[in-house]
């Protein structure tokens, strides 16, 4: 969703790492980027790579697989895209 030319908002399905956000930032650079999480009834985290290979927090029991978390990031970059050209 554009709110303005400057600013996009992105929102995301699941509890994204903060690594998939940050990300999204870097990579849509010069534009003002707010990430949202929609969960609804959904539970759960999108995981990172080097989260599960660690062990760490809630990367037991995602329900996605780890390269999700890039494919959103990709898509939202593409949507971005998308409605700076509209």
């Amino acid at each position: 969703m554009t709110v303005d030319r400057q600013i996009e908002r992105e929102a995301q399905p699941e509890g994204l790492f903060v690594e998939f956000g940050l990300a999204l930032k870097r990579q849509a650079a010069g534009k003002a980027i707010a990430v949202t999480l929609v969960n609804g009834d959904a539970q759960g985290y999108i995981v990172t790579r080097d989260a599960v290979q660690a062990g760490r927090y809630e990367t037991n029991n995602c329900v996605f697989a780890p390269e999700s978390g890039d494919l959103m990031v990709q898509a939202a970059l593409h949507s971005i895209a998308e409605l700076q050209e509209a």
